[in-house]
């Protein structure tokens, strides 16, 4: 026995179903497409946006680099300590003042005063900024009682090295 085929015979088709059934086809391939064209515009914008933020984040990273990446160590150029010309009177509280130069870099120095005087050592930081290279490092040194000499106040910077110091004196009368 051979295979069965359908009872009905197949009947050509009419125009009408012909032309029905092709707009069917193309109204499906023109939605089609349309979803791919608005599909690729979003893609394409998504891309777009990616591109730009990831340009930004770079260029961030560039700038921070340049900024920080270069960046000197902080070093002390030079170091000027002044006392008072003038001989001070009985109980004086006399202003010492140090100007320390540096390269501009940003950190900390450490530092000591000491007076001739006595044992005392005034220990000190200064953190110093970006771009600022003067700054000043005061002493009060008070002088009571019956006595005429010279005092000296010496500054040392101990970091960053090396180890610089100045000093400068005057004269107490009482």
């Amino acid at each position: 026995m051979g295979a069965e085929t359908g009872t009905q015979s197949q009947r050509p088709e009419t125009p009408v179903e012909r032309i029905w059934r092709e707009g069917r086809d193309e109204a499906a391939t023109l939605q089609r497409t349309e979803r791919q064209g608005r599909a690729a515009r979003a893609r394409r914008r998504r891309t777009i946006l990616a591109g730009v933020l990831f340009a930004v984040i770079m260029s961030g990273a560039v700038l921070a680099w340049l900024r920080l990446g270069n960046a000197p160590d902080l070093a002390v150029k030079s170091l000027n300590v002044v006392a008072p010309k003038k001989t001070q009177g009985c109980d004086s509280a006399v202003l010492v003042t140090a100007t320390v130069v540096t390269n501009g870099a940003p950190g900390e120095i450490t530092y000591e005063w000491r007076k001739n005087l006595d044992d005392e050592v005034v220990k000190g930081t200064l953190r110093t900024e970006s771009d600022k290279t003067s700054y000043k490092v005061p002493l009060r040194w008070t002088l009571q009682g019956r006595s005429n000499v010279k005092a000296t106040a010496t500054l040392r910077i101990l970091t960053p090295g090396p180890v610089r110091s100045d000093k400068a004196s005057f004269t107490y009368k009482c």
